[in-house]
């Protein structure tokens, strides 16, 4: 998340012109949703789209609690909607500047996503996706896009404990600055990948690929605003790999299946894993401890003894400077007595 607010607080466009208008697909809770909208909003021209299949009070619910009626002012949610509903969200010939794809994952939704998207865009705008490195099964659609994306992009990496990078790669920034052609070839290298199972979220029907129905929608929006040629291609290389994957897709669905199962293995041992790393520290830092304390208790006895030392040095001093005192004082006064006497008998 940090990543996106550092976009929208520090990116500046080739002109000097701050991120403007963005759109988010697949706001769920909208915890998301409110730190952009509170980081954009520190500028008054700021404006957050958010967009979400779902239509729960709990869609978003983070926004509309959260946010302040000023905040609020800048934002704009649609329940129940898909990327497919662009054209009736967006204002006329409005341009995005920055979009945040986030919703399903498998392939080829994100790619879908962004062909119903990318008209909208600015010529150089910024394409943000979330779990760009995850090997949750079949999840891979932002992973696809990224990896065969022919251009200008990043990946952010997620720190350690020492702020260190890792293995662990979350957010992906592509810079949408290729032109219009190149951008065509980039969508149609990714399309071209098969299709999988997807059950990650319980959601068998996704198992069964795209509908026809929905193919043809895609058709239609793209034959609005897309060259004939790459309309004509990508719709027949979708409809291909819909067709070879239902052809056998039991396979692939118990393929999934499992791989979701040893997925969910390997999280509960990388947690053991990590509650044992933690358990290992905690021994560790318990013997130094031990350590610290033996040594410290060491002190503290030799400091008994040697205040004890002290005392009995002390009292001896003490014994033995009476006893000289006692003498003196004792020769003083005999002295004094025998003179004494003297005087009495002369």
């Amino acid at each position: 998340m940090s990543f996106l607010i550092g976009l929208i607080d520090k990116y500046r466009f080739s002109n000097g012109e701050r991120i403007k208008r963005v759109f988010e697909v697949g706001v769920l809770y909208g915890t998301t949703s409110l730190s952009l909208l509170k980081q954009g909003c520190k500028n008054d021209e700021f404006y957050l789209y958010g967009i979400d299949k779902g239509n729960a009070d709990l869609f978003g619910e983070a926004v509309f609690n959260e946010a302040s009626k000023e905040e609020l002012e800048h934002y704009e949610l649609h329940k129940g909607s898909t990327t497919a509903d662009i054209e009736n969200i967006l204002k006329d010939k409005e341009k995005l500047d920055m979009i945040f794809i986030d919703a399903k994952h498998a392939h080829p939704y994100p790619l879908i996503d962004l062909i119903y998207l990318i008209p909208f865009l600015r010529k150089d705008a910024l394409i943000c996706m979330h779990d760009t490195g995850t090997i949750q099964p079949n999840y891979y659609g932002p992973s696809y896009v990224y990896l065969y994306w022919d251009g200008q992009k990043y990946r952010n990496y997620a720190l350690d404990d020492k702020l260190e990078a890792t293995n662990e790669q979350t957010m992906a920034c592509i810079v949408a600055n290729q032109g219009k052609e190149r951008l065509c070839k980039n969508l149609l290298a990714t399309a071209k990948i098969p299709f999988r199972a997807t059950i990650s979220s319980g959601d068998v029907s996704t198992s069964f690929g795209l509908t026809q129905n929905f193919i043809e929608n895609l058709r239609s929006f793209m034959l609005k605003h897309y060259d004939e040629s790459f309309v004509k291609e990508m719709s027949g290389i979708l409809s291909n790999n819909d067709e070879e994957y239902k052809k056998v897709w039991p396979i692939y669905f118990y393929e999934a299946q499992f791989s979701l199962y040893m997925w969910h293995e390997i999280k509960k041992m990388d947690s053991l894993r990590s509650r044992l790393n933690k358990a290992e520290d905690l021994l560790k830092n318990f013997w130094s401890y031990q350590n610290e304390i033996t040594k410290l208790w060491q002190e503290i006895n030799r400091l008994k003894v040697a205040n004890v030392l002290g005392n009995k040095i002390k009292y001896y001093r003490y014994v033995v400077a009476s006893k000289i005192t006692f003498g003196k004082t004792r020769q003083k006064y005999k002295a004094k007595r025998e003179l004494l006497t003297a005087k009495l008998y002369s």
